[in-house]
């Protein structure tokens, strides 16, 4: 058995900001996850840094402002894994607010990011015609024009934990599932089970922080029963990419449609990202999938604000799932509506649980936790020890993409901690579905070129050539 001062318990955006602010402070700690690193809601994102302009409708101007700071800290921390880029948000007729309406709006955005922020513009209906001649431009009365950040939210939260693990008193597990917690006196003892080599391990920690996200009712209600309630009001956002190939887009678009949703059209590397739906929760979250529903949503918005652009179902390269753990709220049910702010509960003394927040605001989010903890500990808090350059990068950056080889593949098993081929693919080298990997790496068959090392990832994990063969066939 291992001793630790806390162990963290979910390995998403907020686990991992946790466990860095933690392993900088010199606490002794360690993270576990039931899947990878950042598996689950976190790689599930519209895939941006941002204050979040809904937001400002609800009158959120304190998280607005939080959030465009961290976006604006993030861009320099982290600059090959977040770029600013300009934002188009169609005005028609039809919409909620009027042009004038929508200046003001943007101009608060930039007064509430201290002015860090490039400056908004407005445009006029033929100046945004000229620019975005794909865009709908039945009823359009405008544009405007205002900054946030693209991102990689899978290698973000990795480069988070690689960076805590540089820390000789920080330890990471991914693929060991928590299977009970035990209070004994003023110790916890975990016991986990491997899932990848079917073992079982036992912890001790001093402390506890569950950053669970939206299993945190579940999880706590039946580890905790007498000290938990249920907090969570769980939406789900569905996400499709389709090739620039067949839709080409230049920069991102924001539309805020009349039933109320926010829909994000995104360019990448090779692809588009458009979502994200937004429903309540009626499936278990491990076996979240986007619905036919959904499908057909998506694709009536391209047809309704890109009419010229014709994407049928089967141009859908992939597309992804994931559920916001939003806190109820006394105020409304309206997934839309609800507040992004977070929550830090104390279940007991030594045990805390962090549900809600955003991603763009897990920083400040795990300092709230952390301060808590260093106090009880004795430990002496910095809220600056946090916004230091992290000291690792991932060996394939999105934004830099390079040929990749059999040197590539053994630096990511050696530094980088993939236990699938999931794990390698999709969030280590970034790839999402067959199109896109012909797309950047065109010299390398998929097949041929994971054969070829299969010996060397067999070091690391354990791979059989039907996953390779079979693997975006599944």
């Amino acid at each position: 058995m291992k001793d630790f001062d806390v162990i963290v318990i979910g390995a998403g955006i907020t686990g991992a900001g946790v466990f860095r602010d933690l392993a900088l402070h010199g606490v002794s700690c360690l993270l576990l996850d039931k899947g990878d690193f950042t598996a689950s809601t976190s790689q599930s994102s519209s895939k941006m840094l941002h204050g979040g302009i809904r937001y400002l409708e609800n009158f959120d101007f304190e998280l607005v402002q939080e959030a465009l700071h961290e976006k604006n800290l993030w861009l320099k921390l982290l600059p090959h894994l977040a770029k600013e880029v300009p934002f188009v948000l169609p005005n028609y007729k039809e919409s909620k607010y009027p042009l004038f309406m929508l200046k003001i709006g943007l101009l608060a955005y930039d007064f509430l990011s201290g002015f860090q922020n490039s400056p908004h513009k407005i445009l006029g209906k033929n100046e945004t015609i000229k620019q975005r001649p794909l865009l709908s431009t039945k009823n359009l009365r405008g544009s405007g024009l205002y900054y946030d950040a693209l991102m990689d939210d899978a290698k973000i939260t990795l480069e988070v934990i690689y960076d805590a693990l540089k820390e000789q008193n920080a330890f990471a597990m991914n693929y060991h599932e928590v299977t009970n917690v035990v209070e004994e006196g003023s110790k916890h003892i975990v016991q986990t089970k491997n899932l990848i080599k079917n073992t079982e391990d036992t912890f001790i920690a001093k402390k506890i922080i569950y950053c669970l996200g939206p299993y945190t009712d579940k999880f706590l209600k039946n580890t905790y029963p007498n000290n938990w309630t249920p907090q969570l009001l769980p939406s789900k956002g569905s996400h499709i990419w389709v090739s620039k190939e067949d839709f080409n887009l230049s920069d991102p678009c924001v539309i805020n449609h009349k039933d109320g949703r926010v829909i994000f059209f995104i360019p990448h590397e090779t692809q588009i990202l458009i979502g994200t739906t937004e429903e309540p929760l009626n499936e278990e979250i491990n076996d979240i999938k986007i619905s036919q529903k959904e499908i057909t949503y998506l694709l009536s918005i391209i047809k309704e604000y890109y009419p010229k652009v014709n994407i049928k179902q089967h141009q859908i390269e992939s597309a992804y799932s994931g559920v916001r753990p939003l806190i109820k709220s006394n105020l409304t049910n309206d997934q839309g509506k609800t507040a992004r702010t977070h929550r830090t509960y104390q279940i007991s003394n030594s045990v805390q649980a962090i549900a809600g927040g955003k991603y763009t605001t897990f920083r400040v989010m795990a300092q709230e936790s952390v301060g808590i903890v260093c106090e009880q500990l004795g430990v002496s808090y910095s809220k600056s020890k946090t916004i230091k350059k992290l000291r690792q990068k991932s060996c394939v950056i999105p934004f830099e993409r390079k040929q990749i080889d059999s040197s590539t593949i053994k630096q990511i098993l050696s530094n980088e901690m993939p236990k699938t081929l999931e794990d390698l693919v999709h969030r280590r080298i970034g790839v999402n579905s067959l199109s896109q990997w012909k797309s950047i790496y065109p010299e390398n068959d998929f097949n041929n070129f994971f054969l070829e090392n299969i010996e060397l990832i067999n070091q690391y994990f354990p791979l059989k050539k039907e996953e390779i063969i079979n693997y975006f066939k599944d």
